[in-house]
């Protein structure tokens, strides 16, 4: 009888509600149901949680908690990521492959493990942002992180853009083969619902302010930097009032300057984005002077499904500075690891016109790829991994960059005036956008979960068939035992 290869992930608890939760769950699930006579799994659980509302079929063995009398049980910060409990559980687990998925600073201890030659690592990485070399960098020659991913057996990135970062940031591994394999999702859960369809949904959902036939917006994501979310609340607030000209000649929309402390257009003479005379006669792109001014559009709304406790910007202060509180909806009572269970969530995407995905910066963007599976198509953010598949079904709204502090990366900003281009597209050619849906959808079909596991299957075969450094003097890590 063939031994099962043994895999212990090392990622958040599948019993939380989180991104890298989902991905655990997705893939090692269907995994063992496909493949049950190959696979024996067990997970340390990052942020575990007993409680926890999923349920799965391996062993799960939790991050240090500290007890102490008269207070409730508290993860170790000192071990939030298994630093601590690693080495004991894989001792007892004695795996073939550790399979770890987060960002570089959640598996550093995996790549410097005393016993790093006795196991084979994958490392499937989201790549958010560019350049990614680190804190150091010597151009050409080495990188801090390339450095250390050099000491990955497999390197799984979750798009073409992300092998792109790599290879050009990091000289160390320029030459090192990098799979990419999709994030998985379940596209089962998600309808492309007809215009009555949607109407009903909206009737049972929906607040009775908004009207069902309005114009609705989604966005699903963190209340964070890299999101930059807080472009939302200037895009409606454009869209609702109509601040703005649109060239007769080039198509372009120029904004009206807003003074966030008045909240009120910024007066001519007082410009800070444009000339401080300029006066909004002519074109701010191309100088011709026909124009059409702005209309205000009242059945234009928002839905931001995001935890408004998340440290990010204040809702309630964005809202009243931009004068858009009416026109934006919040999903209720979501929190760090809880949400909405995920039919209820894909019915909420499915019942939105359009996803405004204005991301800084996404390692995959699994709000994105949702929304194509629902038929909805996405006006995003051209820049990071979640362009590369929406494109397929959707509208880009050009950049600008900022980079981040201390390691560079940078993030995008959306161009205001594109976006709102963008958006007005979408809203006047409805018809059109429900065809760029679909063709999303017929994309995001070709990434089933059976797809993406067998992609996984076949890796693992492959990294089998390796010799463990211990067994071969080929690639042996010098640096521990």
């Amino acid at each position: 009888m063939k031994r099962k290869t043994k895999i212990l992930i090392s990622t958040d608890s599948a019993k939380i509600h989180t991104g890298l939760a989902e991905i655990c769950r997705s893939v090692y699930k269907r995994l063992l149901e496909k493949y049950p006579d190959d696979y024996e799994i067990e997970q340390l659980g990052w942020f575990h949680n007993d409680k926890g509302p999923e349920n799965v079929p391996w062993k799960i063995h939790p991050t240090h908690v500290i007890r102490e009398d008269g207070k409730p049980p508290r993860l170790d910060e000192t071990d939030r990521y298994g630093q601590r409990t690693f080495e004991f559980v894989k001792s007892t687990v004695n795996p073939d492959i550790v399979w770890t998925n987060g960002d570089l600073w959640c598996f550093d201890h995996l790549l410097n493990s005393p016993t790093r030659n006795t196991f084979r690592l994958c490392s499937y990485y989201t790549i958010d942002g560019s350049p990614y070399f680190g804190m150091k960098l010597k151009a050409g020659e080495s990188s801090e992180w390339g450095e250390k991913l050099l000491k990955t057996d497999r390197l799984v990135v979750l798009s073409e853009w992300g092998v792109d970062v790599l290879h050009d940031s990091c000289p160390e591994i320029k030459d090192k083969k990098i799979d990419v394999i999709y994030h998985p999702v379940d596209i089962d859960r998600f309808e492309v619902l007809g215009t009555e369809e949607k109407y009903a949904l909206r009737d049972r959902i929906y607040p009775p302010s908004v009207p069902r036939d309005a114009f609705v917006l989604g966005w699903v994501g963190r209340n964070q930097f890299r999101k930059m979310n807080f472009k939302m609340w200037e895009v409606m607030h454009y869209l609702k009032f109509g601040d703005y000209i649109r060239c007769c000649s080039c198509d372009r929309i120029t904004v009206k300057e807003w003074d966030h402390a008045a909240r009120a257009s910024r007066p001519v003479g007082k410009l800070m984005k444009y000339d401080a005379d300029y006066d909004y006669t002519t074109c701010s792109h191309c100088g011709h002077g026909e124009v059409l001014e702005g209309t205000p559009r009242d059945d234009i709304y928002l839905w931001m499904h995001m935890n408004k406790t998340d440290p990010g910007w204040n809702t309630e202060s964005m809202g009243e500075m931009y004068d858009v509180h009416d026109k934006i909806l919040y999903t209720q009572g979501l929190q760090q690891s809880r949400g909405l269970p995920p039919k209820v969530l894909a019915q909420l995407i499915s019942s939105w016109d359009s996803m405004l995905y204005l991301s800084g910066g996404e390692g995959f963007g699994v709000p994105a790829f949702e929304a194509l599976m629902a038929g909805i198509p996405v006006i995003y953010t051209n820049y990071s991994s979640h362009a590369d598949f929406c494109k397929h079904g959707g509208l880009p709204v050009r950049v600008d960059f900022i980079p981040e502090l201390r390691l560079t990366i940078h993030r995008s900003i959306a161009d205001t005036n594109h976006a709102i281009e963008q958006c007005l597209y979408a809203y006047n050619n409805r018809e059109e956008m429900k065809e760029l849906g679909l063709k999303g959808r017929a994309f995001a079909e070709t990434k089933t979960i059976d797809t993406i596991v067998d992609q996984w299957h076949k890796l693992f075969q492959e990294m089998m068939e390796q010799p463990l450094a211990t067994e071969s003097g080929a690639h042996v890590y010098t640096e521990v035992i």
